[in-house]
């Protein structure tokens, strides 16, 4: 299977170039900074005794944060790496004024391209996170004898499935990791199903979140005291129209109600624009909160980086990608938030954090948008959205997972060795 892979990969690199300028008129990749897919560094950054983080997208590297923060503080030169300009957004917010940490453009998995980044990098240590399996890097890695670490490990019910038909080829990539630490029991017994011997269960980083409480935007000049806010989060296809029908409904009997919609991908506002046009709903197009006024209209978020902004005056949320067959989205942040949350029935990817928060009464489960709609009312009459109070509980059990992980780590960095001093 593997030397299918690397030809297949080999021969795709000629035509990459091509394929990424489509990608940048369709303005899905940085037009001065796609090169780094293609193995050409950007950077003038220090390039010995590197740290390697690779978080694809906005999910992933959010719960990279707490692990690299420490690497900072213990002085190490980290590089992250991201595939999505919406990722590299949210790591400048973090990290843009930091020296430390350099960011760049995940290289693209061709033999070609991750030997130049391989060859320019002095990389000391690589963690990868979630289901992140790239063969030509992965064997890349070993052969230098680069240890590799999976966090926040995890394999999802469709892909093992699949991963059954191909047994030994995933064996083969998972024995060239140093570790993985699993996001759940359930997760570290399918990676044992291929490979047993270095698998740990340590617990979902994406309870992880910082303690600091953000400042509470509602205030009289918003004139959002008296609101309710219903925001749609991380919405696809299809699921603004269920959460615009579920709003008009409701604004029947609760004349106070403000709907947010923030769109997974701000590349389909104006899609949504068209469908709130047709239904003949006024709109606004914000990209923060203070641009919230006091006329009835449906407001459509524009930006990156300000969802927590957006969340923190939000006592009723659904979150998207969960009506579709898409996975979910993690509920983790609007949790902190003591926020009401709706998702549709999708969300394999985040069962575990779900169970715990059904347990803890602040998610309701709805099977379709017409569900959606009559639970939303139910929601409002009986106030269901008020004393919600969770966000100790979630930061305790945060704390927990990354301590574990931490201690796990340095365990690991000093048995093997990792760097020239420790």
């Amino acid at each position: 299977m593997f030397n299918v892979y690397f030809i297949f990969t080999f021969l795709i690199y000629f035509f990459l170039k091509y394929f990424l300028k489509l990608r940048i008129n369709k303005k899905k990749e940085d037009p001065k900074r796609f090169i780094e897919k293609l193995g050409l560094i950007n950077k003038d950054f220090h390039k010995n005794e590197v740290v390697w983080f690779h978080g694809v997208s906005v999910g992933e590297l959010k719960s990279l944060f707490p692990i690299i923060d420490n690497f900072i503080k213990r002085k190490r030169k980290v590089l992250v790496t991201t595939s999505t300009l919406s990722s590299y957004e949210i790591y400048k917010i973090k990290y843009d004024n930091n020296h430390n940490i350099c960011h760049q453009f995940a290289p693209l998995d061709c033999p070609q391209i991750i030997k130049k980044f391989f060859d320019y990098w002095n990389l000391k240590i690589i963690f990868f996170s979630d289901s992140e399996f790239w063969p030509n890097q992965i064997f890349e890695a070993k052969k230098r004898k680069i240890p590799i670490v999976l966090l926040n490990g995890r394999i999802s019910l469709s892909s093992f499935k699949k991963w059954k038909f191909l047994k030994y080829s995933l064996k083969k990539i998972l024995k060239c990791f140093s570790i993985i630490l699993c996001q759940s029991l359930e997760h570290k017994k399918r990676f044992e199903f291929f490979y047993e011997k270095n698998c740990v269960n340590i617990g979902n980083l994406k309870f992880i979140h910082d303690k600091k409480i953000e400042n509470n935007l509602i205030n009289k000049k918003l004139k959002l005291l008296n609101k309710i806010i219903f925001s749609g989060l991380s919405t696809h296809d299809t699921e603004e129209e269920a959460c615009i029908n579920a709003f008009i409904n409701a604004k029947k009997i609760q004349k106070n109600l403000v709907h947010i919609i923030i769109p997974r991908h701000v590349q389909r506002v104006n899609q949504i624009e068209e469908l709130l046009e047709k239904k003949k709903i006024k709109k606004k197009i914000i990209k923060k909160v203070e641009e919230i006024d006091d006329e009835e209209k449906v407001y459509v978020v524009n930006s990156y980086g300000k969802t927590n902004e957006f969340l923190n005056i939000s006592k009723i949320v659904f979150i998207g990608g969960s009506l579709i067959k898409h996975g979910g989205q993690n509920p983790i942040e609007v949790a902190l938030n003591n926020s009401y949350i709706f998702t549709g029935k999708y969300i394999d990817n985040f069962k575990e954090i779900y169970s715990y928060l059904l347990q803890l009464g602040s998610v309701e489960l709805v099977n379709s948008s017409e569900d959606l709609k009559n639970n939303i009312i139910h929601c409002l009459n009986y106030k269901k959205y008020e004393n919600i109070n969770i966000r100790e509980k979630i930061l305790i059990k945060g704390d927990e997972i990354l301590q574990k992980t931490l201690d796990t780590l340095e365990n690991f960095i000093k048995d093997k060795c990792v760097f020239d001093k420790t």
